[in-house]
């Protein structure tokens, strides 16, 4: 990403003051922190992300702080899905003495063992079960799922949560629900409102196949003792998934031939999109009403199995900050 940030501060001599900056950058400056400027004038074709902001505003506060990135701050770094409001707050750090946060930041007071600590693009920050655990006292549950599943596909074991003490009843829950198999934020967030429901817990990533064996689809998730699949409809999915010289609308087609199919073979296709998540007993409402019309009907023709996963992967912001994943403490200013 070619972009670049500067640092108007006696540390990085030759930088032009803060005001002379802003002038010479125009609308192509955007101000990270006190003295910490994003220089956006050669990104018009880049995609920058609210993941990529607040990861650009976390390293500008760490030029000028003491402390552990932790909270959503530290969740962002670990590649971690978070609401869009979340990255918009405050970046965050927790150390020892509370001092003087200043705007853009928040300062928890707290001692963080040396084995919760490591160290991603030249910072300090909390381990990914010690980020988890604080995002329990921050995000809704939903929320904390999802950074869980993401965790687990980056080989955190959700077992190793705490088994008592402050927020155990949420880390139990967690641990029964969270899984490796999930590919987006969206997915985590309509398994969380399916167990508030009680509803059994659905397989994910479903490939699904007709009697002679011809791959008909693969569905977001599936209940094939119910007969009963899952499809969540996001804004980009038909974005995401274009074939060669397709279009969205070729898409939208396709996508209605693969549901036509599924119905023939007796399959109840249940949809959802991100609206729907705003109102949880009408979601729940839905799929119970899919599943009991399920339970009058034969079982659906065919065969399914796992499909292979699409692992997430988390955003690399090396070349945004100009510092390697791997780069050991401190961070170094980019002038």
């Amino acid at each position: 990403m070619r972009m670049q940030m500067h640092f108007t501060t006696s540390a990085h001599p030759g930088t032009p003051p803060a005001r002379e900056l802003q002038a010479a950058l125009g609308t192509h400056c955007i101000r990270l922190y006190r003295g910490a400027y994003l220089d956006t004038r050669h990104a018009e074709n880049e995609r920058f992300t609210f993941e990529d902001l607040h990861a650009c505003r976390t390293f500008a506060v760490m030029q000028r702080n003491s402390g552990v990135v932790s909270g959503v701050s530290a969740a962002n770094l670990h590649g971690f899905p978070l609401l869009r409001k979340r990255l918009e707050g405050d970046v965050v750090l927790t150390r020892k003495y509370r001092g003087t946060p200043g705007a853009g930041l928040r300062i928890r007071r707290s001692p963080i063992p040396d084995d919760e600590i490591e160290t991603r693009y030249g910072m300090r920050v909390t381990s990914a079960r010690r980020t988890l655990m604080d995002l329990a006292e921050q995000v809704d549950a939903y929320e904390l799922l999802a950074a869980t599943d993401a965790a687990m596909q980056q080989g955190f074991d959700p077992e190793l949560l705490p088994e008592s003490g402050r927020h155990c009843r949420t880390y139990a829950w967690i641990k029964e629900h969270a899984a490796d198999r999930a590919e987006s934020f969206a997915e985590s967030w309509c398994r969380a409102l399916m167990a508030e429901a009680g509803l059994p817990q659905p397989l994910l990533q479903v490939d699904i196949f007709d009697a002679a064996g011809r791959f008909v689809g693969r569905v977001d998730k599936a209940w094939p003792e119910l007969g009963v699949c899952f499809e969540f409809d996001g804004a980009v999915k038909y974005q995401q998934h274009l074939r060669p010289g397709e279009s969205p609308a070729d898409a939208v087609m396709r996508e209605k031939q693969r549901e036509r199919a599924l119905l023939d073979l007796g399959w109840v296709v249940t949809r959802a999109v991100w609206a729907d998540l705003q109102d949880a007993w009408r979601f729940q409402s839905r799929i119970h009403a899919d599943m009991q019309r399920a339970a009058l009907l034969p079982s659906p023709r065919g065969y399914w199995e796992l499909g292979v996963v699409q692992r997430f992967q988390p955003r690399d912001f090396s070349a945004l900050l100009g510092v390697a994943a791997d780069s050991p403490y401190p961070a170094l200013g980019i002038a």
